[in-house]
């Protein structure tokens, strides 16, 4: 693991943890009590100022690392070990608890809301299990396959949904773009490594929206102290891409029919 990995780590959970200070005032202080509405916050404008500013800066910083060609996982990242492998080892099993909480309460599920509820639950437990499998293929350095993977993609499908459907008629937008951000972030980053895994990622995109995404689950974490499985779950999501950007190379190494066109 190198030293500028465990910066970047470092410098995405701080601007996250910054977010979260501010989403947090703003929850406290930028909503009317009777009727929910919006009110003027200085904390509100800071985290959307906040989330633009963090958006363009990983984007300028990510225009440095290669992007005009497809990418494989075995050429962009370390070997899982160290401080990455226990990183994401606990992301797993905090996905794994929320999962858990998400589904013990709507059990049995009536309607919509609840029937997904119950399905993100059961697909989190499964894909915290998953990640544990493909955590177990990244030791051993072979090249590792997207099944492990698969359920983990469709929970995070599942809690985006489980996020947003409460408020989908809820025309107060400050009081929920946070956690569905957040979410939707998390599911495209599973999407982009997966597109690592079958040797068909993109580094540059990847690198970008992993470091936002990072930020925006630490951020998104502020709407849901009172509810721990979805705290569990962002943070699990959290951790879980920080793994990955630890074991980050900085420069790719050649794919190999780029050393074989280097050895002709």
């Amino acid at each position: 693991m190198k030293k500028e990995n465990l910066i970047l780590a470092g410098r995405l959970w701080l601007e996250g943890v910054v977010l979260f200070a501010l989403r947090l005032v703003h929850l406290r202080t930028g909503f009317d009590a009777d009727t929910g509405l919006a009110l003027p916050s200085l904390a509100g404008r800071a985290v959307w100022i906040g989330l633009l500013v963090c958006l363009a800066a990983e984007a300028a910083l990510c225009v440095r690392r290669p992007g005009n060609s497809k990418r494989s996982y075995a050429c962009c990242f370390r070997i899982l070990e160290g401080p990455a492998l226990g990183v994401l080892t606990a992301g797993c099993f905090l996905l794994i608890a929320g999962g858990i909480l998400l589904l013990l309460p709507v059990l049995p599920p009536q309607g919509a809301a609840e029937v997904t509820a119950a399905a993100a639950g059961a697909l989190g437990i499964a894909g915290g299990a998953g990640l544990l499998l493909l955590a177990k293929e990244l030791r051993s350095g072979d090249a590792p396959t997207v099944f492990p993977l698969l359920a983990a993609m469709f929970f995070s499908v599942l809690f985006l949904l489980a996020v947003y459907f409460p408020e989908e008629s809820n025309p107060v937008l400050e009081r929920y773009y946070l956690p569905v951000l957040g979410a939707a972030m998390a599911a495209y980053f599973l999407y982009q490594l997966s597109g690592l895994i079958r040797g068909e990622g993109n580094l540059r995109w990847f690198g970008l929206i992993a470091d936002f995404a990072a930020v925006t689950c630490v951020a998104a974490a502020a709407d849901c102290l009172d509810n721990p499985g979805h705290l569990m779950v962002y943070l699990g999501f959290a951790a879980v891409i920080t793994a990955f950007l630890l074991l980050l190379r900085k420069e790719p190494l050649p794919e190999p029919e780029e050393a074989e066109e280097d050895a002709a």
